[in-house]
């Protein structure tokens, strides 16, 4: 596994990228970005300028990590981990979903939520080509009862993260919770990453198997920035988000709980339901908390718990 690569650069500019995000406070900058409405019939001249307005009016973090974003794609178009037609593609779909953020008229919602959600499942599933992403793993087996696996740094799925950006600009949310709060989500968290890991092992998932792979930290990092931070985005941040409007804050936990262990029926009817449950619990941190990241904290635990304590990624 040779890391001491120029294609590196690619990654380590996403989640800089990602980083500064998150770090950006940007919540009150995204209030006031809410109020420049872009009109249907606006001349071209009005709506470059406002998408500079848009762009101008972040903090600098913000501005720094969509240059970062801009950075690590151009890279990798001379790399060739990127082909340039896709990249041009892209460009103008996440175009056209910034040209209607502000739309409502029912059309425009209708056009913007079905294309945010088509173009992120597409680019989560891998299926959009001229994605070329750089396989780190090769089917590696971790002890005799586990199945072997294999890790990509990916290009196409942490594009998710920057495509909600643009429809949500507040999209990390900002933590609500005072100090007696955070300290009983923490126990509640404790209990849930226990719960959750223990019906593995009983379902007969994974085993206790304790081991730290000495490639340990690169999952990590992976999986942090490019796995955990990009489907909580799409499921906390977006769709829970976007239904609770509708059917309310528990409801809406439940639906899209049910539909994040949808997308891991990949893995089997078993993983699927334990994914439900992961799913759960992550909508819970994000509706008590109102922060991302503490869903993407809850996330990330029971996934490295995973790889540490039990068979990764299940028993063969």
């Amino acid at each position: 596994m040779d890391l001491l690569q120029p294609q590196l650069l690619i990654w380590l500019l996403l989640a800089l990228a990602i980083t500064l995000v998150f770090l950006s406070h940007a919540k009150a900058a995204a209030a006031s970005m809410s109020t420049l409405n872009l009109q249907a019939d606006a001349k071209t001249e009005v709506k470059t300028r406002a998408l500079w307005l848009r762009f101008s009016g972040q903090n600098k973090l913000r501005q720094a990590s969509w240059l970062l974003l801009v950075a690590a794609l151009a890279i990798a178009i001379l790399l060739e981990r990127l082909k340039l037609p896709t990249a041009v593609l892209l460009v103008a779909l996440f175009s056209g979903v910034f040209l209607l953020k502000d739309g409502q008229k029912r059309w425009q919602k209708v056009v913007r939520h079905s294309g945010v959600i088509l173009l992120s499942l597409a680019l989560s599933l891998h299926l959009v080509p001229g994605f070329d992403n750089w396989q780190l793993l090769n089917q590696v087996q971790l002890s005799a009862q586990s199945r072997p696996f294999s890790l990509y740094l990916n290009l196409d799925k942490p594009l998710v993260f920057f495509l909600l950006l643009l429809l949500l600009p507040d999209l990390t949310g900002r933590y609500r919770l005072n100090f007696s709060a955070t300290i009983k989500l923490l126990l509640i968290s404790l209990l849930a990453i226990s719960v959750i890991s223990a019906l593995a092992v009983l379902a007969g998932f994974v085993a206790l198997e304790w081991k730290i792979p000495h490639w340990w930290w690169l999952f990590a990092c992976n999986n942090l920035l490019f796995t955990c931070v990009v489907e909580e985005a799409f499921f906390r941040g977006y769709l829970q988000r976007l239904l609770s409007q509708k059917t309310g804050a528990v409801v809406a936990m439940v639906l899209v709980a049910l539909l994040f262990g949808l997308a891991h029926l990949g893995g089997g009817w078993l993983y699927a339901l334990l994914a439900t449950g992961a799913g759960l619990f992550y909508g819970y941190l994000y509706w008590r908390s109102g922060s991302l990241l503490v869903a993407v904290a809850g996330h990330f635990m029971v996934n490295i718990v995973h790889l540490f304590v039990l068979t990764y990624p299940a028993l063969r």
